[in-house]
């Protein structure tokens, strides 16, 4: 399955296929990658999402790339998560990794697989490779410690055996100097 928001990159992608032989095995549709939830929510969960995502060398031309490439790196991985198989792959052509990077691992849904350098004529993309994640491992983690640490957390929490008699001595300071 492929998508794209240009419906000229479809029929390109489309017109590929053909010329490969693989009309058949190939559906190419009208979409948005942040919407991938969307677009395949009574599909099949997929083994791997690749694509090769805006660079920001256009987006960068209206003085806001970082921030638009910001906002479609998040939707990309975020929808990309809810299509993919536990385990799956995403592969990311892009040029501002270390944006991606970022946006992947504070996500908490993705790891990093492997990073491959690119050299075309000019520029220097990475292939990001990211390994989806079950998003309850944290959690999981985090609540098995805190399991753990039960004990101790009721023995520091707990009121010491002198606690009472401090509160009774404090009452009765209390009251004679309110008499």
């Amino acid at each position: 399955h492929g998508v794209d928001k240009s419906a000229a990159v479809v029929r390109g992608a489309v017109a590929n296929a053909d010329a490969a032989g693989l009309s058949g095995r190939c559906t190419f549709g009208h979409g948005n990658c942040r919407e991938l939830h969307s677009t395949f929510a009574s599909g099949p969960l997929f083994d791997a999402v690749a694509s090769n995502v805006p660079w920001g060398v256009q987006t960068a031309k209206g003085g806001n790339g970082d921030e638009l490439l910001d906002k479609i790196y998040r939707g990309l991985l975020s929808s990309s998560w809810h299509v993919t198989k536990p385990n799956a792959r995403c592969a990311l052509l892009v040029l501002k990794w270390n944006l991606l990077l970022d946006i992947a691992r504070r996500s908490g849904l993705w790891t990093v697989e492997a990073l491959v350098p690119i050299r075309t004529s000019a520029l220097s993309p990475v292939i990001v490779v990211l390994v989806r994640r079950d998003a309850d491992e944290e959690r999981r983690g985090v609540l098995e410690t805190l399991r753990a640490y039960s004990a101790y957390f009721h023995e520091v929490t707990a009121p010491s055996p002198h606690e009472g008699k401090k509160r009774e001595a404090g009452h009765a300071l209390k009251e004679r100097e309110a008499s």
